[in-house]
């Protein structure tokens, strides 16, 4: 918009100078967004490694209820919270890379996965803090399992 006001008059050829270089910044960038690489693949594995991961915490979880053994060492929640953020960026990152804006079904999982893992390490810290073996704690763990 400056260029108009720098010049002082308008012309044809200084209308068509101009829209010469929308048209060429536009097509630069949308070729650029066709030559980006897929990113569904690392998205799919990522999400198989935190529903993995999930799995691996719950199965502890039951293990501690039935037996009241502890020997995790909790490798799993760093894990997840990296692969979450990670997911997250990666998600956005395949998000921006797409001309079709409506597909955010990856950033909508690790969105929703997220918050799931905030509830779950709360309920980490609370069955590994305090003591847990009650008189129907037999049936919880066999009610997780399924």
């Amino acid at each position: 918009m400056l260029h108009f006001y720098a010049k002082g008059h308008i012309t044809y050829a200084f209308l068509l100078n101009e829209g010469a270089i929308i048209f060429i910044g536009i097509g630069t960038t949308l070729v650029i967004n066709l030559y980006m690489p897929c990113l569904d693949s690392k998205l799919l594995a990522m999400r198989a490694e935190i529903e993995n991961n999930f799995k691996a915490i719950f199965e502890e979880m039951i293990s501690y209820l039935q037996f009241e053994k502890m020997s995790w060492d909790g490798s799993e929640i760093t894990e997840t919270a990296a692969l979450l953020e990670e997911g997250k960026k990666l998600a956005f990152r395949d998000i921006e890379n797409r001309l079709s804006a409506g597909d955010t079904f990856y950033y909508d999982y690790f969105s929703m996965r997220a918050k799931q893992f905030e509830i779950l390490e709360g309920a980490c810290r609370l069955w590994h803090r305090s003591p847990i073996w009650w008189n129907s704690g037999c049936s919880l763990p066999v009610f997780w399992k399924k």
